[in-house]
């Protein structure tokens, strides 16, 4: 099974590309990762090539940029080819199947909606349950109920 999923940053801003002979959009950029293991007092990165293909390439060129943390699902993809002076150039890819914009975006007066219609419904039952607790309650609170959401935690899926 090959599947790679990860969370980070976007290293540079996603500029969106066209193939020369179908004009099917596409996008490269590498994306930051920690690693987890710490050496010398500081946590390592990992960086990952993406590449994506036709929805996920025009929407991430045009929502988020350098800095922006996503986490994405695809699959790792070998290739090679013949360089100029006619070594063969061995390269490999994230090919991006799945990728969800995790960063808040606000505008002066109100919240952005995100992309990607899950997450976009998860932040707006989020603002309406923000929006119903009262300062002074912690816990649970009995107007906001969870009762007739398919999941029984709120989110419609």
């Amino acid at each position: 099974m090959n599947v790679i999923t990860a969370v980070g940053r976007l290293t540079k801003d996603v500029e969106l590309k066209h193939t020369s002979g179908s004009g099917i959009p596409y996008a490269r950029v590498t994306l930051a990762v920690n690693d987890g293991i710490f050496k010398d007092g500081k946590e390592g990165t990992d960086w990952m090539p993406l590449l994506l293909w036709q929805k996920n390439a025009e929407n991430t060129s045009k929502y988020v940029g350098k800095g922006s943390l996503v986490s994405i699902r695809g699959r790792y993809e070998s290739n090679n080819y013949q360089g100029q002076d006619g070594k063969t150039v061995y390269g490999h890819d994230i090919v991006v199947e799945e990728i969800r914009f995790l960063d808040k975006k606000e505008t002066s007066t109100q919240p952005q909606q995100s992309a990607d219609p899950s997450i976009a419904n998860q932040q707006t039952q989020s603002q309406a349950y923000q929006q119903n607790q009262q300062p002074s309650q912690q816990g649970y609170n009995p107007a906001v109920s969870n009762a007739g959401s398919p999941d029984g935690f709120g989110f419609n899926r």
